[in-house]
């Protein structure tokens, strides 16, 4: 089992997980919600974790534990957040292309662009 740690602190941190925390307004109150972590459904893949995310002020704090991840892999971590998206995991009928899996792009309706970035190595870009 991998466990990571992340905090981060920027102004928008507090947005990103406002969906989580059930809070529609700019800034979530300070707070705690735990997240059971499922594979997308469709793309074959068996790993499974939990992230537990606190919020104090402008703050963030997570912690993530994964296992059945690709050995010797990046798997790079982030919040999703967007005006527009379902704020859900992808499902079934969002592979729009038929491939049987459903990758970045059609996915994003579902979960929105990255607002924050938890990777502290290599590519860091949404």
């Amino acid at each position: 089992m991998r466990t990571s740690h992340r905090l981060a602190t920027l102004a928008v941190g507090t947005l990103a997980v406002a969906p989580f925390l059930g809070m529609g307004q700019a800034l979530a109150d300070d707070g705690d919600v735990m997240a059971n972590l499922q594979p997308v459904e469709l793309n074959g893949v068996s790993a499974s974790g939990t992230a537990w995310v606190k919020v104090r002020g402008t703050t963030i704090d997570v912690t993530m534990q994964a296992s059945g991840l690709l050995a010797d892999n990046p798997h790079a971590a982030h919040i999703h957040f967007g005006d527009d998206a379902r704020h859900e995991c992808p499902v079934a009928a969002d592979d729009t292309d038929g491939s049987g899996t459903i990758n970045t792009t059609e996915g994003g309706p579902a979960y929105g662009p990255v607002t924050v970035s938890l990777t502290t190595s290599g590519d860091t870009s949404p």
